[in-house]
């Protein structure tokens, strides 16, 4: 299972404009794949819209986990750089992705 730590996953939603309930989506679709995300896109009471964790955590405790399940795999790294590409294009324009729930969080 690879992990993503806190700041990569902070960096990963910083990059992004999805609306929070896209990245619900998101997060249930890496859970219903055997990762963990402890985390949710929320507005606090002076009107910041961040990251905050859904159970306690301490510096270095990773918040979530990413399954290989949900990864597209572009086989061994020594292999042509179109292999990763080409994949990455099908499901980007395959209406029956299982990536679905992640390409509707970037794309907003």
């Amino acid at each position: 299972m690879a992990r993503i730590g806190v700041l990569a996953f902070i960096a990963l939603l910083l990059t992004s404009i999805a609306r929070a309930d896209e990245f619900t989506e998101l997060f249930q679709w890496v859970k219903d794949n055997g990762g963990m995300v402890n985390v949710a896109i929320k507005t606090n009471k002076d009107g910041v819209r961040g990251l905050f964790t859904t159970a306690p955590a301490k510096a270095g405790d990773f918040v979530a986990t990413v399954n290989s399940a949900c990864m597209i795999n572009a086989g061994a790294t020594t292999g042509n750089i179109m292999t990763g590409t080409l994949l990455v294009l099908r499901e980007l324009f395959d209406p029956h992705s299982r990536f679905k729930p992640y390409i509707k969080a970037r794309d907003s």
